[in-house]
């Protein structure tokens, strides 16, 4: 059968371990393209079971048969067409839609051969030698041929001398390939002596040339340093020699370098290599003498120390060995420990003051807060004082009226006629400060 159904989760589980290579297609009866794919997946599972050479099984199982156990495949869509090796232990890939096309390529990139054994050389009885006892065997063969005593020159049969004719090619073929390696050997030898001995003549001739510095330096600008401002020739050199921007930079020199202790001592002459050619090699900043091997240190030279007096140098920065750069390295640590022990010791310095800032805005605050506490009780006091004020002058008015009006109908038999009208008692407005016989109370039409 080409086209293998499955029914339950089982057998498609026991269907991948049985088998090296296996292509699954979960698909549905309801499902349109997977009726139309079908035919076209059949011939193609029948046409690799035809091909010995691939290694690959085909099966097929629908949704309805596998019910909730469809879930633990990953199944999302239909038709969906899974390929697994290695008897099922990987997942090679998986396409979702009926595209048998990209399944082709998929199972050919999965590389599903199948494993034909190993076969035989021609006449060989197939059994497996391992390659030392292989060659065992031929010195073994080789020895009883030398060992064996000269035949006698009778006539033999052709067999006898066809083999002769066999034996004889073998035995020099074997000869050859022992004395090959000795004549490549000595030719070798021979071949590294005369190497050898070139490479020493080499470095005997080979002598660095020593050349002065100072021969491409300017007459004018030495003779300029010399008779018209009265430094040695020396002096003058080693200026011109350390500058860039002739006499000018030449006297800034010799102004910073005067009391050094070799500044009198002879100009060393320079190999060829490092001078003559006047190739730029380097950076130097004028202003302390470093030499840089590159534009990089050069600029951070310049930013950590402000410098701006830089020129072009034809010596070369000799590399640092392995000890240099150890050294380096560690002095590099050690100046990085201690910037970052200053730091902490900063930012305890600045934390200790930021505590303090804040302890004493806190207490800022508070008192600011507490003044103005006591100012809204200060004005919510004057406030009910000034009510209470207002409260008893009202009262003293109106016991005053009261009074006055008491002393008014007493004079007048009981009656109050300034006071009493057709609309009845009628007496005057509200007025402050009147004292008990009525004076400075205004009259009222």
């Amino acid at each position: 059968m080409t086209l293998n159904e499955l029914d339950t989760a089982d057998s498609v589980n026991d269907f991948k371990t049985a088998n090296a290579n296996v292509v699954i297609c979960f698909s549905a009866t309801w499902c349109g393209p997977c009726k139309a794919a079908k035919p076209a997946f059949t011939a193609m599972a029948s046409q690799h079971e035809a091909d010995p050479s691939i290694d690959l099984k085909y099966g097929i199982v629908y949704e309805h048969t596998l019910g909730d156990g469809i879930h633990q495949f990953g199944v999302r869509a239909f038709p969906t067409y899974v390929v697994y090796t290695n008897n099922g232990s990987r997942e090679f890939g998986r396409i979702q839609g009926a595209n048998l096309e990209k399944l082709k390529s998929m199972i050919a990139e999965a590389g599903c051969k199948a494993d034909l054994g190993v076969g035989n050389t021609l006449g060989g009885t197939g059994v497996t030698v391992s390659p030392e006892e292989a060659r065992a065997q031929r010195l073994a063969m080789f020895e009883k041929k030398t060992a064996a005593p000269a035949p006698e020159p009778v006539k033999e049969s052709s067999t006898t001398d066809a083999n002769a004719d066999t034996d004889a090619p073998m035995e020099i073929v074997e000869d050859d390939k022992k004395e090959a390696p000795k004549e490549e050997e000595a030719k070798k030898e021979d071949t590294t002596s005369s190497e050898d001995v070139e490479m020493k003549e080499e470095d005997q001739e080979a002598e660095p040339e020593m050349v002065d510095p100072t021969e491409k330096l300017s007459k004018e600008d030495l003779t300029t340093l010399t008779e018209s401002m009265g430094f040695t020739l020396i002096r003058a050199q080693k200026g011109l020699m350390n500058s860039s921007s002739g006499v000018e930079g030449a006297v800034e020199w010799l102004m910073s370098h005067q009391d050094d202790a070799d500044i009198d001592e002879p100009i060393a002459k320079v190999s060829a290599a490092d001078f003559g050619d006047g190739v730029a090699r380097s950076y130097k900043c004028n202003t302390t003498g470093k030499v840089f091997s590159n534009m990089a240190n050069l600029e951070l030279h310049a930013n950590r120390t402000g410098h701006t007096d830089f020129s072009e140098c034809t010596e070369a920065v000799k590399p640092l060995t392995e000890e240099e750069k150890a050294a380096k390295i560690l002095e590099i640590k050690a100046l990085l420990k201690a910037k970052r022990t200053e730091r902490e010791e900063v930012e305890k310095v600045d934390d200790v003051d930021r505590e303090k800032q804040r302890r004493s805005m806190g207490k800022e605050m508070n008192k600011t807060k507490e003044e103005m506490d006591r100012l809204a009780r200060k004005r919510e006091t004057k406030i009910r004082k000034k009510e209470k004020d207002n409260f008893k002058r009202e009262r003293a008015r109106i016991r005053a009226e009261i009074e006055k009006d008491k002393l008014e109908r007493k004079a007048n038999a009981g009656k109050m006629s300034s006071k009493l009208g057709v609309d009845g008692y009628n007496p005057p407005a509200i007025q402050y400060d009147v004292d008990a016989d009525g004076a400075g109370v205004a009259d009222v039409a």
